[in-house]
């Protein structure tokens, strides 16, 4: 577990721009190679199914993962059809494969055990299980990673885009393996403007709004996603005159 800065430490990010987060403690198996993705459909049912309370849109979840965890999030992303599916896919240096030549032997081995059958090896190959109603994607890798090879990312990249699935990668010429939210990463300020812009821009796909306004324009009331007034809206997604409006 890396929660340190792959876990909740991420949750005021993305509620700054309106996302509620939710974090996934999963098991590993060899009890069964399906039980992490039987884990994460759970944990998706739960937030479908308590949506109200906890003021989540069921139609915009998406899934976000770290390394091995990285490989759960794309085996959601790909294992995962209709109201499960998932609306987009955040990964951060993240396990694709379980092609021995360049898979992160310690995952394969948690996930997979001893059993080396090919039908499981190509089924937990999620570059293998991309099709054209994959979500969106957003990867970012660092060139020199010497703990899980820069081409699980590329190797899913190619296949994102070999099946016009959109996909917006950072890769960086350094940095290794694990930097996560790590404020003193070298790369840390550049991620963070990345995936903020990334994450706006994905905005009018999954709520329908075409254009931000700016907060400082009239009188306006704003409330956020709670329904709660806001007196000084920050960037984020707010409600203006019972309309959804992203503030710049």
């Amino acid at each position: 577990i890396a929660g340190s800065n792959e876990g909740a430490v991420w949750a005021p990010f993305f509620n700054d721009l309106g996302y509620t987060a939710a974090v996934l403690t999963y098991t590993v198996p060899p009890t069964s190679d399906s039980g992490p993705l039987t884990q994460a459909r759970d944990a998706m049912s739960y937030l479908r199914e308590n949506a109200e309370e906890l003021r989540v849109t069921t139609k915009q979840i998406g899934v976000m993962g770290f390394s091995a965890g990285g490989h759960l999030a794309s085996t959601v992303a790909t294992h995962t059809t209709g109201a499960e599916r998932p609306a987009f896919q955040i990964l951060f240096y993240p396990v694709i494969t379980m092609d021995a030549s360049y898979t992160h032997a310690g995952s394969r081995q948690n996930l997979l055990g001893s059993n080396t059958a090919p039908s499981l090896i190509k089924k937990y190959s999620n570059e293998k299980q991309v099709t054209e109603k994959t979500p969106m994607a957003y990867l970012c890798w660092a060139e020199d990673d010497a703990t899980v090879s820069p081409r699980n990312s590329k190797e899913y990249v190619a296949a994102l885009e070999k099946n016009n699935v959109p996909v917006h990668t950072i890769s960086f010429p350094s940095g290794g393996h694990g930097y996560g939210y790590n404020p003193s990463f070298m790369y840390h300020d550049e991620i963070m403007t990345d995936l903020k812009a990334w994450m706006l821009s994905i905005d009018s796909t999954l709520t329908n709004i075409k254009a931000p306004v700016d907060a400082t324009s009239g009188n306006n009331s704003y409330y956020n996603l709670s329904g709660q007034p806001v007196s000084s809206p920050k960037k984020g997604i707010y409600i203006q005159k019972g309309r959804k409006v992203l503030v710049k």
